[in-house]
């Protein structure tokens, strides 16, 4: 670049993988962290040479949180551990049925009612059943039904299914 007085100007970037700067003075931002942008002023016989520098910190983005809510039925329990994450995550659903009751459904579903995948599935203590989930991009509803009875079904992504529980092996039979 070029001052007024027609004395030539160098641009420099300490850190180049935070901000590069061309001969025109113009900041590229690259990746976040620190850096040094300076401007030389070489100086003639009529001014002084020059140094101006600026520190420039750029911070990555924050990423989008989004909520997960629970619609428990009644004759049972639903938690999270997580009320609210950012997509990509996993989340654990526990679901605890009341004495004599079963777990009838469990629907994971996304903003616009899409359902999401139930990844993994297990038994906590006693009576409790846990299931995971990867936090899509969306606020996600948690909804659980119960029933009389020993049986389990939920959906995912791209299947249903349906178990009977033994409760004298503590296992499912599909």
């Amino acid at each position: 670049g070029r001052n007024p007085s027609g004395i030539s100007v160098t641009y420099s970037s300490t850190n180049q993988g935070v901000a590069t700067i061309n001969n025109s003075g113009n900041v590229t931002l690259v990746g976040a962290g620190e850096t040094w942008i300076k401007a030389n002023y070489a100086g003639d016989s009529n001014h002084d040479p020059q140094e101006a520098s600026y520190k420039l910190t750029v911070n990555t983005a924050s990423q989008q949180s989004y909520s997960v809510t629970v619609n428990a039925g009644s004759n049972g329990t639903a938690s999270v551990d997580k009320s609210s994450t950012t997509a990509g995550q996993n989340v654990t659903i526990t679901v605890t049925p009341s004495s004599g009751y079963a777990i009838e459904n469990i629907r994971v579903v996304d903003a616009s009612n899409n359902p999401v995948g139930i990844k993994t599935s297990g038994k906590s203590g006693n009576s409790a059943f846990t299931f995971t989930f990867e936090m899509p991009s969306s606020n996600v509803t948690v909804s659980t039904t119960f029933t009389e009875g020993n049986y389990l079904t939920f959906t995912t992504d791209d299947a249903y299914y349906a178990a009977n529980w033994n409760s004298s092996t503590n296992t499912f039979s599909w």
